[in-house]
């Protein structure tokens, strides 16, 4: 699906910090992001408690379209983005689908962390690390 398409017909969308914009659109969530798709940055946006407290309690990432989990079958990551940091997509139980561009070198700890339908990931040859527990 055309980002512009998904842009202009959205019902849901947001924005996180100066670095990243989502729009949702008939299951696919599309994420355009500079730098790294990483939310220990910026605690109080993502967690709850914040990070430190998350991780001792095994608290999950607090994420900007958590109302939508359910029904996100694809994800699609826009050019520009370079890492996918900790936990950046934990706990879609629906997730399907992840396309991965090929600016992305780093994929974080837990990334997709519990995300149990999830079949299909396209990782381009350009990715230089692979944490532990990517998958888990």
């Amino acid at each position: 699906m055309e980002i512009e398409y998904i842009k202009q017909n959205t019902a849901f969308s947001g924005r996180c910090r100066e670095n990243f914009c989502w729009y949702f659109l008939q299951g696919v969530l599309y994420i355009e992001s500079t730098g790294a798709l990483d939310y220990v940055e910026d605690w109080t946006c993502f967690y709850d408690p914040p990070f430190t407290e998350s991780w001792e309690r095994n608290q999950p990432v607090v994420h900007p379209w958590k109302e939508l989990i359910p029904q996100i079958r694809h994800i699609e990551i826009a050019d520009g983005c370079t890492e996918l940091g900790l936990g950046c997509i934990e706990n879609h139980d629906a997730l399907e689908a992840v396309t991965i561009p090929d600016s992305v070198r780093k994929i974080g700890r837990f990334a997709f962390d519990h995300c149990c339908k999830l079949r299909k990931v396209s990782i381009p040859k350009y990715v230089e690390e692979i944490d532990d527990y990517t998958f888990f």
